[in-house]
């Protein structure tokens, strides 16, 4: 997860700890060099990328791309980057908020399994927001630690069960309506200052697909905005 303004959203004000564990690197460098961020997409991809995402925030649009990443040791790892434009509605100024993922075990499948599972539910439970995993239908499969805290005992009750319907006690087609219909036109959709079992959250969902461009999964990213 990253912060950046919009006028320059290349440099970064804040980034999650988890980037660390992504990129190897201590979490400061990201706000100390302005073009550290940048300078991380790999050279081959650099010239679709960079143009993309500043095209696409420039016109209030979502940006969403997998591409290559240049790492300081040499390695060369996939990632999937997903970013929008958020308000501060106390001083008015737009902000570009991001997320990265590590998809790298996608990318090679002659990883183990098991591995690469591991790896991804250790990576999701270093992220502090609550994820949420449900497939394209919206049964969910799986959270990360900060999620299972919140929603445990509303999970152990029923079994599968509908995101919204976790989220919100009840079943809300509208809520999947709406889902549909922000999916046609982009990857990422955002819903402000939801009740959700006592507290307020906006809610972002984000769209995985697969390498045909169906939808694979839905990740649905909650971040407490209760005052």
């Amino acid at each position: 997860f990253y912060l950046a303004p919009l006028a320059s959203p290349y440099r970064t004000l804040y980034v999650s700890p988890e980037v660390e564990r992504v990129f190897g690197l201590p979490t400061d460098i990201h706000v100390t060099d302005p073009e550290f961020r940048r300078s991380l997409i790999h050279p081959a991809d650099r010239d679709f990328v960079e143009p993309e995402y500043l095209r696409l925030l420039s016109q209030g649009q979502s940006f969403n791309a997998e591409y290559r990443c240049a790492l300081k040791d040499d390695r060369v790892i996939w990632l999937c980057e997903k970013a929008e434009i958020v308000r501060d509605e106390a001083t008015g100024m737009d902000y570009a908020r991001g997320m990265l993922m590590d998809i790298d075990m996608f990318k090679h499948p002659e990883v183990p399994l098991r591995k690469s599972l591991q790896a991804w539910r250790q990576a999701l439970d270093t992220i502090e927001n609550m994820i949420i995993i449900s497939d394209g239908n919206g049964l969910v499969h799986q959270f990360n630690n900060s999620a299972m805290l919140f929603f445990e005992q509303w999970w152990r009750k029923k079994r599968p069960q509908h995101c919204w319907e976790l989220l919100y006690g009840e079943k809300r087609p509208e809520m999947c309506g709406r889902c549909r219909e922000g999916f046609k036109n982009k990857d990422a959709i955002q819903f402000r200052n939801q009740f959700i079992r006592g507290r307020y959250f906006d809610v972002g969902v984000f769209q995985l697909k697969d390498e045909h461009g169906e939808q694979e999964a839905l990740v649905h990213v909650l971040s407490d905005v209760t005052e």
